[in-house]
Parts: C-alpha cells; structure tokens; sequence
C-alpha cells in the first residue's frame, strides 16, 4: 500500500484545490507589499520569497514555525519591505571621510545568515546584514501619481449669469467669463 501518487487533470487547477489557495495567498501579498511601497515588479522573486517567510512565521492559527519547534517565533526582526535601510559599512570597508552607511531597500531576510537582505539600486547589489537602520514609512520608489507639469490642463471660466447677485468681481473675471473645461485632452 503506501503513498499513492495521483495526478490532477491538465489545464485543471482547481482540483488541487489546498496548493492553489497557498499560492493565490503568497502571490496576494506579494503584490500587497509590492504596491505599499510603488515598487517595480522586477522585484518579484524577493517579494514572494519574502511573503512565505512571513506567512511561515505567523500563520492563521498555529505558525509552521511553531509547530515544528514546539515554540513561538521571535518577530521582532521583521520590517516592512522595500522600505529604507541604511547599510552600515565597516570600517575595514570604508576610508576617513567616505560615509559610514549605504542607502538601500529592504528586500528581504537571508535564510543563510541572520540578517537583512538589502539592495543598492545604484550600484544593483544586493548585501546582507544585521546593522541596519530602517525608514519604515519612506520608499525608495515614488508612488504613482499623475505628474503635475503635464500636457493635461485645465481653463477656468465662468459667465456673469452664473453669478450670485452683489458678489464683487476680482481681477481677470471682469474682463472675461469663466467655465470649467478640460483641455489638452484627445478629444
């Protein structure tokens, strides 16, 4: 008797039912930790990688972590991804004047060692260390916000019928009657 070993139909996810809802849940918070911080999506093998090491030591109930040592994990080392850590450079590292740490993103923690996986767009390496300080609440990557200085502006105009009667008239709106309109759009 033993393990039997059974196959799932192709193109059918859905009958290996219990593995597609860890997955969908690791790629959800990937993506979660991806838009928090506006990062790229070339960051993705970090981000997953980094999501099944929280989910392993947090878990619903009972961690994975928990029930294979028998003890709950220490968390007080996890950060908040892709936020900004500054590296610190040894001395051995560094001459007299040169600055004493590296700005970097956070991207993860190392299963080799204990210490934080940190990367250096700029010069595009990736370090490990444990003396690091953070800037939870910065990133290195902007949000996504519409760009001010754009093609895309608006006119203002408005008619002397629009008008609440005795208002005063300022400046410009005695000279020509103001109405909102888009312009530089493809119309």
């Amino acid at each position: 008797m033993g393990i039997q070993c059974e196959f799932s139909c192709r193109y059918k996810p859905e009958q290996n039912s219990v593995a597609e809802r860890k997955n969908r849940s690791v790629v959800e918070a990937a993506r979660a930790m991806l838009e928090e911080k506006s990062m790229p999506k070339f960051y993705w093998a970090e981000v997953v990688r980094t999501a099944v090491y929280i989910q392993n030591r947090i878990g619903e109930n009972v961690s994975p972590d928990e029930l294979y040592f028998r003890r709950k994990p220490n968390l007080r080392h996890l950060r908040v991804f892709g936020s900004i850590a500054y590296v610190h450079v040894p001395n051995e590292k560094r001459r007299k004047l040169d600055p004493k740490s590296e700005k970097c993103v956070l991207v993860g923690y190392s299963y080799e060692q204990k210490g934080y996986k940190c990367y250096n767009p700029p010069t595009k390496k990736v370090r490990v260390n444990r003396d690091v300080v953070f800037n939870e609440s910065a990133s290195w990557y902007l949000p996504s916000t519409p760009d001010l200085n754009s093609s895309l502006s608006f006119e203002v105009e408005v008619s002397e019928a629009e008008m609440p009667p005795n208002e005063h008239k300022i400046g410009a709106l005695e000279e020509s009657p103001i109405s909102f309109r888009q312009s530089g759009s493809n119309e």
